[in-house]
């Protein structure tokens, strides 16, 4: 079993809104953010509509959507640098191309360097 307990997902489209709804269901407690609020307001529709599909196709009952809900929260700031508030022991994963190249996730040394992979520890990022 992972010992992974939080985890935050950057993007609330189709991916990382499955993401952030599975990861929730499974008991972690997650935090998802995009920069579009739009975006957001349309993952939550969609998150009900996840509810519906476990209940009928997994047996989740009242009590696991409600926990599912209960440990997800969601939002749209993400101004501040997240390579600044990442513990060392952090692993960021990505479908993006273009996210280490953010502002997000520039490194703070010049001996640093972004490593050109879909998956990242955060020392690999400052």
């Amino acid at each position: 079993m992972s010992s992974l307990e939080r985890f935050t997902v950057l993007g609330a489209g189709v991916l990382g809104g499955q993401i952030a709804w599975h990861s929730a269901f499974k008991g972690k407690t997650v935090a998802l953010y995009d920069i579009a609020q739009d975006a957001i307001d349309r993952c939550r529709v969609v998150h009900e509509h996840y509810a519906a599909i476990y209940r009928s196709d997994v047996g989740a009952s009242d009590a696991d959507i409600t926990g599912t809900r209960q440990r997800l929260t969601d939002g749209s700031d993400v101004a501040t640098p997240v390579a600044e508030l990442l513990p060392p022991d952090t692993v960021v994963a990505t479908n993006s191309s273009t996210l280490l190249d953010s502002a997000a996730f520039r490194p703070r040394s010049a001996h640093a360097r972004p490593v050109p992979a879909r998956l990242h520890r955060r020392k690999d990022l400052s």
